[in-house]
């Protein structure tokens, strides 16, 4: 026994310096590799880079799906991936915040460039991660002295009014941030995913997938001005999803997720049976609910869930600076889903009882895990506390190093390409938060006064993510397009005079914006805290894949007027026998 111990404290000791080990030598062939391309690095009659990035990512990502209690998959996949990001001019004006039609168009992926995510050996030595620094610096070299010379063609007969500068200067920093050895058994968790998975088998789905994933990552970071970092990083989720026909053909689905930094935070395996019996028990009770006679129009109250997801979905990519591009054409507009608040600090965008804040550095909140905890930023900034919206009006956004007009430092939220949410938390004053009794009672009224026969309560909506890992894949795009809309609630409920609750099916929410959120008039007196993965709104205006930890802290939310209508669209025909 005593023989087992010290050989385990040897192989922790071997490993953790094996770790430093890479690290140092890692760390020396950038710093080698980055002075050489900073004074050498030159085309004839072409600027120098003042600016380069190197990033070193080593990756460890576990995964297992289930599928009638059986595996479908089992993965577990290491690597590691360098990346260079080099900029050339200046900091007022460089080769980025410029959109070159022809080389997005070519280039369909930022790996073909040949200097983003480039997978390298695991034991990668001295020699090896220099040779590839060099090469890839070369690339990135030769790309970015190509845009700016687009760029400066671009401007060259035109009168530029806004001359804010493309990247803001940030001292030097040092950091290690690294994350203790976190229990993990994978063996665990591909029971726990067959166990979930056999559930369904006898139930009324006609098919079902339970998925686990965590993914850890070391980042190994240095820049040109001085910043040097080492940090990790990890997440974990559980998705399930399942799918039917009603008996008039109409398909229904149901899911649920769940998220955290460490897999050992996740609910315990009880809860997670309890979770996959609610999703079996509510999937038969929607395929024999009624459907929605005709449009609605009135007052609807979002509650749980689905207050997380709404809010997610419809405001906080909006909470993100985004620069209008340039390009050769003049200033390419900004997507109309991140658009609403660009140009709106100092307006109101919320009714004035209502304020809201980015909390990364929050790590709990009554006792619970949220999921975009994170201590500094991709830029090596410390993550800020910031108040987005006080009293109904907006202060700021959130940035990264790429300035605004009117916002010209980071405060820390560069994750994954460009800036992104990370815990955003919505607050209320006491008069305008009331319980779920009172805000029933509420939209009762509000009915009556409009001689509205019922109100509407929306429970639960589809996770984007979810519909696209799990429904799509097991339903065989048995879902329309009108079910691809982001705001597809799934749990919806009529809600009558004296208070009784009718679950119905098949409805498909009217269009709600950020404007939309004006006509809050009442909030929940309890926090509804939701955990999700949300896709990155980009800086340079490609495609990134990239999805980020993000967790929404909101209470339930009454509107006074929005819209539900009926899905009218045809349905397949039910399958012509009975399950086996």
């Amino acid at each position: 026994m005593k023989k087992i111990i010290i050989l385990a404290i040897l192989c922790f000791f071997t490993s953790n310096l094996f770790l430093k080990a890479n690290y140092d030598e890692a760390i020396r062939a950038m710093k080698d590799e980055m002075q050489r391309s900073l004074t050498e690095l030159k085309i004839e009659n072409l600027t120098k880079p003042y600016y380069i990035e190197y990033i070193l990512t080593i990756n460890n990502n576990n995964s297992v799906a289930a599928q009638s209690g059986a595996l479908k998959s089992n993965n577990t996949i290491n690597n590691a991936k360098l990346s260079v990001k080099m900029r050339v001019g200046d900091y007022s004006f460089d080769n980025t915040n410029f959109l070159d039609f022809v080389i997005s168009f070519f280039r369909m992926g930022a790996e073909d460039g040949g200097w983003i995510n480039i997978q390298i050996p695991l034991d990668y030595d001295y020699n090896s991660l220099r040779r590839t620094l060099w090469l890839a610096s070369d690339a990135a070299y030769k790309s970015a002295v190509e845009t700016l010379s687009k760029k400066q063609a671009a401007i060259k007969n035109k009168i530029i009014n806004d001359t804010t500068a493309d990247f803001t200067k940030m001292k030097a920093v040092h950091f290690v941030d690294t994350l203790e050895n976190i229990s993990y058994n994978h063996d665990k968790y591909v029971q726990i995913c067959k166990n979930l998975s056999d559930m369904f088998t006898n139930s009324d789905a006609y098919s079902s997938l339970v998925t686990f994933e965590y993914n850890k990552e070391r980042v190994i970071y240095l820049n040109s001005e001085g910043t040097q970092y080492i940090k990790d990083e990890s997440n974990s989720g559980i998705e399930m999803s399942a799918f039917m026909q009603s008996n008039d053909g109409m398909p229904v689905m149901n899911f649920y997720s769940t998220y955290a930094l460490n897999p050992n935070n996740l609910p315990s395996q009880d809860s997670l049976k309890k979770a996959s019996n609610s999703i079996v028990e509510k999937l038969g009770e929607l395929a024999n609910a009624p459907t929605l006679a005709e449009a609605y129009s009135g007052p609807i109250l979002f509650t749980s869930q689905a207050a997380g997801e709404l809010f997610s979905q419809v405001v906080i990519s909006n909470f993100v600076a985004q620069r209008p591009l340039m390009t050769s054409m003049g200033k390419q507009q900004i997507s109309e889903q991140t658009l609403n608040y660009q140009n709106k600090i100092g307006g109101r965008v919320l009714p004035e009882f209502l304020s809201v804040k980015a909390i990364p550095r929050e790590e709990k909140i009554n006792n619970q895990y949220l999921f975009g905890y994170y201590k500094y930023d991709d830029d090596g900034v410390k993550s800020q506390n910031v108040e987005l919206v006080k009293n109904g009006y907006l202060k700021t956004l959130l940035t990264s190093r790429v300035p605004l007009k009117r916002i010209q430092e980071s405060n820390g939220h560069n994750r994954n390409g460009g800036a992104i949410p990370s815990n955003i938390q919505m607050t209320s004053d006491k008069s305008h938060s009331k319980s779920y009794k009172q805000l029933k009672d509420k939209m009762i009224s509000l009915c009556k006064d409009r001689d509205l026969p019922f109100g509407i309560v929306v429970k639960k909506i589809i996770n984007r993510n979810v519909f696209y890992t799990g429904i799509m894949q097991i339903s065989n795009s048995m879902f329309s397009s009108e079910y691809n809309k982001l705001t597809h609630p799934i749990e919806v409920y009529k809600v009558y005079p004296n208070g009784k609750e009718e679950l119905i099916r098949g409805v498909i929410l009217g269009s709600l914006s950020p404007q939309s959120f004006k006509d809050i008039i009442l909030v929940g007196n309890s926090n509804n805290i939701y955990n999700f993965l949300m896709y990155n709104v980009v800086e340079d205006g490609t495609y990134n894949p990239s999805i980020s930890p993000v967790s929404v802290i909101v209470p339930d939310m009454l509107f006074e007027d929005a819209e539900i209508k009926p899905n009218e669209n045809d349905f397949p025909k039910l399958p012509f026998i009975s399950q086996p």
